[in-house]
């Protein structure tokens, strides 16, 4: 019976690339998976190093800026932070993050877990600034639903939000008149029914609800709205209400972590208030710093800094550069993707029997990746890293397509999502290839998916990223049959071809040689002369060409063929 790749390995079915928070936090299965599948990197352990200090009561470093493109796994550390500041660091469900951080460094894993180990938890405040206008009232609602959802709401204080809804909730139960020319104000004035903002006034627009009440209610009443005893500053609500968890010791504290600030960072450069409404931020973020043993923590995670945020205003910028100037920053990088391909790919055999009969193919490949990867490993022995996170825990994916695939994502796509999203497509991607290829071994070799098997994936991305590429693949395959093309060595060298030129262009030092390209299709070494043949025959079509070094390159669109220039300066 033909043994199937779907046999050997799967596609991890509860597998995410990306976080949602703060969904996905509160999914008890979804927040188990992503805990249990982290991947902490050493950037990652010196990370929660910075946290565990800021955890000591001295500590003055408790606003922090998170800062990084789309890809280097800012809300997966958010979701990992708010699980290690709601629970004990002996709650089971941490148990193999502490794991993998001792793999790293044993003492600070320590110090990380001590810090926790038996301590009550923060209050989280956890935030999707995707749909906030202003920060007042967005992150005074996110403390309200947190207290709310913990039956702690009378520790709250009167904001002018609440202030509002009772005056409103008064009108509606004495004097019917005012609330009956408060409607009619509001539908006239403002397109907007007595409900509609009632409810905005309960959410993270109430700022802009706010400023709407306030001249409807005095032209309807008669008197300006100037309620007693309400909190001036969000700063204010924070601090006192940490002030009162602490000193029930039943919390830590309180922790706020603000994912996808950049919505919130580009609405506030917009606004002819930025000056004004930034100044909030740099309160609470104050708050923070001075907050002593009623711990306050104010985190901001966004693809850009507060600096480089476009203020409509030169007092707009100042305002907003000065706000991150209270934030201790933190810029992350692309997280080690081969390891995180691998986290994908679930074995359903020891992957140490994923070769079994193909010893030599093994090999072949590990000795590939040590020259590809260098001194990338971060193991103590880059040949057992190699052999486990690249050969095999990527599996069946080629070492070269493992490479490659960042570096082209790079260049034909919008963000790391993207590579992520061809490891699921079961039309052109990974997926597909488990569930269709054989895992028989043939002549000592197992067929794996190679480098020219991502053209068909990105193809439709080279028309507005490398239409150079596209158009020298058209004119090429008309100097080919359609066997070649579609299932000859000729084709896929092209196609290979393609992908070197562009993983090149992503960063990729990659020679194109004749056993460069054996790797491209996944050949053995026995059929090097196949690709040879298949090279002579791209290069007396026009198609591709060797430098002097060996090295094979396509020709471009509108370059003449170094055989012709030849060809042409002896005629002269």
């Amino acid at each position: 019976m033909t043994r199937r790749m779907g046999e050997l390995v799967g596609v991890q079915g509860g597998f995410k690339p990306s976080v949602q928070l703060p969904n996905d936090f509160f999914d008890q299965e979804q927040n188990r998976h992503f805990v249990e599948n982290y991947i902490p990197t050493p950037e990652i352990l010196d990370i929660f190093m910075s946290v565990r200090d800021s955890l000591q009561s001295n500590s003055e470093q408790r606003a922090r800026s998170f800062v990084g493109t789309y890809g280097t796994g800012k809300s997966d550390l958010m979701l990992m932070i708010a699980n290690y500041i709601t629970r004990s660091a002996d709650d089971p469900l941490l148990k193999p993050f502490f794991q993998k951080l001792r793999l790293l460094n044993d003492s600070k894993a320590k110090a990380i877990y001590d810090a926790r180990l038996e301590k009550p938890p923060f209050l989280l405040v956890l935030l999707q600034a995707d749909t906030a206008i202003t920060f007042n009232s967005f992150v005074l609602r996110g403390l309200a639903d947190a207290l709310e959802e913990n039956n702690l709401e009378d520790l709250l204080g009167n904001t002018y939000y609440q202030a509002a809804l009772n005056q409103i909730e008064t009108w509606e139960s004495d004097y019917p008149d005012i609330i009956q020319r408060l409607s009619d104000i509001l539908e006239n004035d403002y397109r907007r029914t007595l409900n509609q903002l009632k409810n905005e006034l309960k959410s993270p627009r109430a700022d802009s609800a706010l400023g709407i009440f306030r001249p409807a209610a005095q032209k309807a009443s008669g008197t300006p709205f100037q309620p007693n005893a309400v909190i001036e500053r969000p700063s204010e609500a924070f601090f006192e209400v940490a002030q009162k968890l602490v000193e029930a010791g039943e919390y830590s504290g309180i922790f706020v972590i603000a994912d996808e600030f950049t919505h919130l960072l580009q609405k506030l450069g917009e606004s002819s208030t930025a000056v004004v409404d930034t100044k909030g931020i740099d309160n609470l973020a104050e708050a923070a710093g001075r907050s002593g043993r009623n711990q306050l923590h104010f985190y901001v995670v966004s693809l850009q800094s507060f600096a480089s945020a476009q203020g409509s205003t030169q007092e707009a910028q100042a305002a907003l550069e000065r706000s991150g100037g209270r934030f201790l920053q933190n810029e992350l990088r692309s997280q080690n993707t081969e390891e995180l391909i691998s986290a994908s790919i679930a074995k359903l055999i020891p992957s140490e029997r994923l070769f079994d009969n193909a010893q030599a193919q093994q090999d072949d490949l590990l000795t590939l990746a040590m020259g590809l990867w260098g001194n990338r490993a971060t193991a103590s022995s880059s040949r057992e890293w190699l052999l486990e996170k690249v050969v095999q825990g990527c599996f069946p994916l080629h070492p070269l397509t493992t490479y490659c695939l960042p570096r082209l994502n790079a260049v034909l796509a919008q963000n790391e999502r993207t590579m992520f999203r061809f490891i699921w497509d079961d039309e052109r991607g990974l997926k597909r290839f488990v569930s269709q290829a054989s895992a028989e071994v043939s002549n000592g070799w197992i067929s794996l998916l190679s480098l020219d098997n991502l053209f068909v994936y990105f193809e439709s991305t080279l028309q507005e990223k490398r239409p150079d590429l596209l158009q020298a693949y058209k004119e090429a395959s008309q100097n080919l049959s359609p066997e070649q093309i579609e299932s000859g060595i000729e084709g896929r060298l092209l196609r290979a071809l393609l992908m070197l030129d562009v993983a090149s262009s992503g960063g990729a030092n990659l020679q194109a040689d004749q056993q460069l390209l054996r790797h491209a299709l996944g050949l053995p070494l026995k059929q090097i002369s196949e690709v040879d043949a298949a090279l002579k025959e791209l290069g007396e079509a026009g198609i591709a060409y060797a430098s002097q070094n060996g090295y094979y390159q396509l020709v471009k669109p509108g370059r003449a063929h170094p055989l012709e220039l030849e060809f042409r300066l002896k005629a002269i």
